[in-house]
């Protein structure tokens, strides 16, 4: 607190604890702004002083986070007080809604655009959000891997997926080097990180498992009656880069014929699929089926490659399964 102007606390959000008595509502908003701001009660405190001090508008987000009874962990976590900030003076509007979660609105429509969920923003049903939305401006940064974005007048939230942890070079079973995240996506048909990648979150899964929706917005079949999958997710980018180095081309299970198959030789000569099981004690990922309550830890993963040309393949999607 101490590097945070006391001016500014009172200029962005009324409050201080001069201003409020012990006991009032107003001191008890007090004491918890400072906890906020206090490195020693938030991990995250030196974080928030800053971003509060780089732009004080910011107080007021904090406050009204604070007023609408947000969830501690991301009122008080700076990166989503920025976004929150970012949102709220560019169209949108952060409500609480009557499940006691956050509803994200485009202030124009009025339209819900996503709700925030368990400390996560998962888009609205009925929304466009795949990763090809197209252009246009980017409000704040990705959140849970979806970008919220202005088009004509209108906010969207599209997925984003966090490539950070593949984008590095690596060595391939055949000996060359090549970029991890160029092989986990080599055409803008490869799905791996947009639908199961290690930011998924939990409800994400539910949706498909239940509506058959994925995390990119995509369906599978009729789209007003899409296929409910089992629905999975790996549990980490080191698990995801193990799963792809492990059913890639030139691989172990890929050079046996147990192992990679054709599923449909006939009609689609071109499309195989790879799979590998753990016999460690750990696993891929994890994964929910329609009329499961329960997650499942998966040590399966399954790889599916097109044959682009002669003897040339390109994965498009790989997940964990049963």
């Amino acid at each position: 607190m101490k590097s945070l102007a006391l001016f500014l606390v009172l200029l962005f959000t009324g409050i201080s604890g001069e201003d409020c008595p012990w006991g009032t509502a107003c001191n008890q908003q007090w004491q918890r702004f400072k906890s906020a701001t206090d490195e020693v009660n938030n991990p995250k405190g030196a974080e928030m002083t800053q971003a509060m001090n780089e732009k004080p508008s910011r107080i007021r987000t904090w406050k009204e986070l604070d007023d609408m009874d947000a969830d501690p962990n991301l009122k008080n976590d700076p990166d989503f007080v920025k976004n929150a900030n970012d949102w709220d003076e560019n169209l949108g509007i952060i409500e609480k809604n009557a499940g006691g979660n956050l509803d994200l609105k485009d202030a124009n429509s009025g339209d819900k655009v996503g709700e925030i969920k368990n400390g996560n923003i998962l888009p609205e049903v009925g929304k466009d959000y795949a990763p090809n939305l197209g252009a246009g401006t980017e409000i704040g940064t990705p959140q849970n891997g979806y970008q919220l974005v202005e088009q004509a007048g209108e906010l969207r939230l599209k997925r984003v997926p966090d490539t950070k942890p593949y984008d590095k070079p690596y060595t391939r079973p055949d000996g060359t080097t090549g970029n991890l995240m160029s092989d986990i996506k080599p055409t803008n048909n490869a799905h791996v990180l947009e639908r199961h990648g290690h930011d998924v979150t939990d409800d994400a899964l539910r949706r498909r498992a239940t509506q058959g929706i994925a995390p990119d917005g995509s369906t599978l079949g009729n789209p007003n009656n899409p296929i409910k999958p089992f629905s999975s997710k790996f549990g980490s980018s080191a698990k995801l880069e193990q799963a792809f180095k492990e059913t890639m081309p030139g691989s172990s299970a890929w050079n046996d014929p147990s192992r990679r198959t054709q599923p449909n030789p006939t009609n689609f000569p071109e499309r195989w699929e790879v799979r590998f099981e753990l016999t460690d004690n750990t696993f891929f990922g994890k994964g929910i089926g329609r009329n499961d309550t329960n997650f499942t830890n998966l040590k399966k993963v399954v790889a599916k490659y097109e044959e682009t040309s002669p003897g040339v393949f390109k994965i498009v999607t790989m997940f964990p399964e049963k």
